[in-house]
């Protein structure tokens, strides 16, 4: 990994974006998968002002600098499955809906999961 000319910070390839779930497992996924949610791809485009409540300028400069989001509610196992699914909708997207196989998950995740895409904004 190349160092970051701020504050020394490490910086992965501009095409690349490391996700953290809470339990610490990183997911390296691409850009154009990291913007199938509104979210992230907020994320990572910010620059200046403060993100969400409670995060300070420093934290949205720090992820827009590393390529690195730390999602500290979820954890690695729901984390797994919602980078399977932007994969899919990454691949399936513009496909007649005819053609498009169905997404399966395991079920009893269904609720969390359902969740989870409503904070991430998929």
């Amino acid at each position: 990994m190349k160092q970051s000319p701020v504050d020394g910070l490490p910086q992965l390839l501009p095409e690349s974006v490391e996700l953290v779930s809470s339990d610490g497992v990183s997911f390296f996924v691409s850009r154009d998968l990291a913007a199938c949610s509104k979210l992230l791809s907020a994320l990572l485009t910010k620059s200046l002002g403060a993100g969400a409540e409670g995060e300070t300028i420093e934290t949205c400069l720090q992820e827009a600098l590393t390529q690195k989001i730390h999602l500290t509610n979820i954890s690695s196992e729901y984390l797994e499955v919602v980078v399977e699914y932007m994969e899919y909708r990454l691949k399936w997207n513009g496909t007649a809906e005819k053609n498009v196989p169905e997404f399966v998950f395991p079920q009893d995740m269904a609720v969390d999961l359902l969740l989870i895409a409503d904070f991430l904004q998929i």
